[in-house]
């Protein structure tokens, strides 16, 4: 459980950055890199699902969909509205077991505005 868990906030964060429709196979093998806190991402083959539409289906459930987009199948949320929630102040400030899926898309700011 622990894991799809994390699948899905991983999942859900590339889609929320993406800049261009992401093909099911290449969200897939976000699946195979294991994200730490401490240590650089470790890339591990062998951890590619056979099947890459049921591995990101069944880590995200009703919250995307795949559709067909020139001939290719893409991944997208199933609707704006789930993206806006998952940014949104809302979750990001919901009860421990919520939050953890909030995504932050604006970037802390490190120098003091310019004027």
């Amino acid at each position: 459980m622990e894991e799809k868990r994390k699948f899905a906030q991983q999942l859900f964060r590339c889609l929320a950055v993406s800049f261009r429709l992401l093909r099911i196979d290449e969200l897939a093998e976000i699946l195979i890199i294991q994200f730490d806190e401490v240590a650089s991402p470790t890339f591990n083959a062998a951890w590619r699902p056979e099947n890459a539409e049921e591995a990101v289906i069944s880590a995200c459930s009703s919250l995307v969909a795949i559709v067909d987009r020139g001939g290719h199948q893409v991944i997208q949320f199933s609707h704006f509205s789930v993206k806006e929630y998952l940014t949104s102040e809302r979750l990001e400030t919901a009860d421990e077991g919520l939050s953890y899926y909030h995504i932050r898309t604006r970037r802390p700011q490190c120098y003091p505005p310019t004027r």
